[in-house]
C-alpha cells in the first residue's frame, strides 16, 4: 500500500486510513520497526493546548481488538476511482477510495464537516479529474484576534500535489461564491459551521467526479500491514473561523 514514508511492494489488499493529528492514521495488528509509542493521552492535552506535535514513527497502544496499534503516516499517493458521504455512529464522514500506487485499494476516511475535508475538496476542484494525486494531510498551530481576544487555534488541510506540483484551493476565502462560516453555539460554547461550505464544495465535487477517467497510478511510496475498517478521531479544532 502507499501510506508510508518509505518505499515497498503492495500485496493486492484492502487499507483504511483516517485524516488526524495533521496524518494519516490506520490501525495494525504489529507495531511497525522503528517505531515508537506516543501516550495518547499525553497527545490529546498537547491537542487541547494546540502545541505542535510530531507522530512521525509514531504509533499509539489502543489496547484492544485484533488491530491494537494506531500508526500515523505523511502520505498516500494514489487515483480517486469512488466517493461516498455516509452517516454512522460516529457522525457524518466523506470515503474517498483510491487505487495507490502499490496498486492496493485505499479508503481515505475523513469528518464531512471538517476543516480537512473543506480543504481537501477545495483543492480537488482546482484539478482535472482522474489525476494521481499525493495526499498529505497537515496541521500547524497558529493564532488569531478574535472577538477582542488571542486566541490558537489549528491550520488544518490535506495538501495535494499532481506530478509533484502543488495544487492551491479553487475558491479563495474571499470568493463570492464560497458561502462563509457561521459562528454558532452549541452547548453554550462557540464554535464555527463549516455546513454550508462544505455541501457547497461538495455539490461541486459530485458534479466535478468522473471515475471513468481515472488513470493508473505509477508512483510508488509505502508500505504497512492489512487494517479494518477505521474512522478518524475527532481531532477538527475548529472552534475559530479559519
Amino acid at each position: 500500500m502507499a501510506a508510508s514514508n518509505t518505499g515497498g511492494t503492495g500485496s493486492g489488499s484492502r487499507h483504511y486510513y483516517g485524516v488526524s493529528y495533521g496524518k494519516l492514521s490506520t490501525k495494525v495488528k504489529d507495531i511497525p520497526e522503528g517505531y515508537t509509542e506516543i501516550v495518547e493521552a499525553d497527545l490529546k492535552a498537547k491537542i487541547q493546548n494546540v502545541e505542535q506535535v510530531d507522530l512521525r514513527g509514531k504509533y499509539i497502544n489502543k489496547g484492544k481488538g485484533d488491530y491494537p496499534y494506531q500508526v500515523f503516516y505523511d502520505n498516500l499517493t494514489g487515483v480517486i476511482t469512488a466517493q461516498e458521504k455516509f452517516e454512522n455512529d460516529n457522525g457524518i464522514n466523506l470515503n474517498l477510495t483510491v487505487i495507490d500506487s502499490d496498486g492496493d485499494t485505499s479508503i481515505i476516511q475523513s469528518k464531512f464537516y471538517s476543516k480537512y475535508t473543506e480543504n481537501l475538496l477545495n483543492r480537488l476542484l482546482n484539478t482535472e479529474a482522474g489525476s494521481e494525486y499525493t495526499f498529505t494531510p497537515y496541521q500547524m498551530p497558529t493564532t488569531a484576534e478574535i472577538e477582542g481576544k488571542n486566541k490558537a487555534f489549528y491550520n488544518q488541510g490535506v495538501s495535494l500535489k499532481v506530478n509533484g506540483t502543488k495544487i492551491d484551493p479553487k475558491y479563495a476565502n474571499d470568493n463570492p461564491e464560497l458561502p462563509k462560516t457561521a459562528q454558532v453555539k452549541v452547548q453554550g460554547k462557540t464554535t464555527t459551521s463549516r455546513d454550508e461550505r462544505l455541501d457547497f464544495l461538495y455539490g461541486k465535487f459530485v458534479e466535478w467526479f468522473k471515475p471513468g477517467e481515472a488513470v493508473a497510478p505509477t508512483q510508488q511510496a509505502g508500505k504497512v500491514d492489512e487494517s479494518k475498517s477505521f474512522i478518524p478521531e475527532p481531532t477538527d479544532s475548529s472552534a475559530l473561523p479559519f
